[in-house]
């Protein structure tokens, strides 16, 4: 018969397959593809079992491993009800239905079912809303009686998330920006971490995005871009890919964006990139300069016409050709 596999995989998560993300999306395409973005604090993960911050569950588990020993050396039936009671006693926050399949269950195989059952369902985490982004032009609640709840308890949201690799491992009291969706087969808001959710504190870049979306009207648009030698960037590049440098940068240049009469500049980061935010549907024209300016002007590359839309992200990579001083 073989042994529950359930308290290893709890105790050394990271021995689980590795999850593998597709593309990482760049925060105003992943913005744009996500049913509600918002930030909340975390109030509990439910079952608490599957929350790997509770340290304090560990030295239950070793009970519960004692349990299960004694059982398959001697399966018997009072062994049975033995670990059935350890099992209920060690994870007392299980769902209703699968608490009655554990209560009801009179095999081993049953009983590692519900707990299968439990960890395919993943993590239930409830948040206390700060700040909604964006939700679903349904007003989308992860409760059917949400029209018969107070303001205050509006304030709530339930998000599922993967046991295993592809789970966030959210904390509780913990602020973060989530960007969620329905899942397929449930239609409950779940993230996971291929999405941009992340710790608040972490979440500088997409926070400021955020900050002109929902302050800006139409002038919401943002470029990002980045400057480079490498004549074969295009290879390495994928549309809406999120990237946080690109190869062969170059770090310390000006960024001149123009619009009629006005300029505005930014600075590339150690990966060669830089960001403007706060932009307003129109065509705009993007040079770059040698570190220096404007005490010394050494042109980069020619003056370049990007389009950008309230809204939305335009990308723009610069390959550096040095041009003489103008």
């Amino acid at each position: 018969m073989p042994r529950l596999l359930l308290i290893s995989w709890l105790l050394l998560p990271s021995a689980l397959t590795a999850c593998k993300c597709e593309m990482s999306l760049s925060a105003c395409h992943e913005f744009a593809m996500s049913g509600v973005v918002f930030a909340g604090t975390v109030v509990s993960v439910t079952p608490s079992f599957l929350d790997r911050w509770k340290l304090g569950q560990r030295p239950s588990l070793s009970l519960l491993n004692t349990a299960e020993d004694q059982f398959h050396r001697n399966p018997s039936p009072a062994a049975f009800r033995a670990l059935k009671d350890a099992f209920a006693k060690v994870f007392p926050d299980l769902p209703a239905d699968s608490k009655r399949r554990l209560e009801n269950a009179t095999k081993a195989a049953e009983l590692a079912s519900v707990f299968d059952a439990v960890l395919d369902r993943g993590k239930s985490v409830r948040f206390r809303v700060t700040t909604v982004f964006r939700k679903d032009d349904d007003g989308h609640s992860d409760d059917p009686k949400d029209g018969g709840k107070s303001d205050d308890e509006k304030q709530f949201l339930n998000v599922f998330t993967p046991f295993g690799d592809c789970g966030y491992d959210f904390q509780e009291g913990e602020a973060y920006l989530v960007y969620a969706d329905d899942d397929e087969d449930t239609s409950m808001l779940e993230t996971t971490r291929c999405s941009r959710t992340n710790r608040l504190t972490d979440a500088g870049s997409d926070l400021a995005y955020l900050y002109f979306l929902q302050n800006s009207g139409d002038a919401s648009g943002r470029l990002e871009g980045f400057v480079t030698t490498d004549v074969y960037y295009q290879q390495k590049q994928e549309q809406f890919h999120d990237q946080d440098r690109i190869g062969f940068p170059v770090s310390g240049a000006v960024v001149e964006l123009q619009s009629g009469s006005r300029a505005r500049y930014a600075t590339t980061d150690g990966g060669g990139r830089f960001v403007f935010d706060g932009l307003a549907t129109g065509e705009y024209r993007v040079t770059a300069f040698a570190s220096g300016f404007p005490d010394q002007i050494q042109a980069l590359q020619d003056p370049a016409t990007i389009h950008v839309e309230t809204r939305n992200c335009a990308i723009k990579t610069i390959l550096a050709n040095p041009k003489p001083i103008r």
